[in-house]
């Protein structure tokens, strides 16, 4: 039988991204990221968050930098530096529908916990998970 491949439309919820986010900040991925720059939005309401890490990225032109560097690799050939805004978010989202299934269907089921949010900024940050 041959295969095929068939493009989706999925909605999604800027809530539940934001909740992908905070999975990864605030547990998933403790072991290996760090938030270099807070890029407020220009929208005063949205730059107004106490929950900046979280909401940033989900806003219309606001984001996080992001980086491996918690692992000492600053000035190394690792070291990766990213700017994590809505754009990137969907494509993140994109990617780990295809390479990561369980996870996205996880998240879509809301059966997510710190290893989807960890998949998740690895996608965001690296297109891929490279740690564990």
């Amino acid at each position: 039988m041959d295969k095929e491949i068939v493009t989706l439309s999925v909605e999604i919820s800027k809530q539940r991204v934001s909740d992908l986010l905070v999975s990864a900040f605030e547990g998933g991925s403790n072991s290996w990221y760090l938030i270099e720059i807070f890029d407020a939005p220009t929208d005063a309401k949205e730059a107004a968050s106490e929950f900046r890490h979280a909401t940033y990225p989900i806003s219309t032109d606001g984001g996080v930098w992001v980086s491996n560097a918690k692992e000492e690799r600053r000035g190394s050939k690792d070291y990766k530096s990213v700017r994590v805004g809505w754009q990137r978010c969907k494509e993140a989202l994109r990617i780990m529908s295809e390479k990561y299934p369980r996870h996205f269907a996880n998240w879509r089921e809301e059966n997510d916990d710190a290893d989807t949010g960890d998949c998740f900024l690895q996608c965001c940050v690296f297109g891929e998970m490279i740690y564990g």
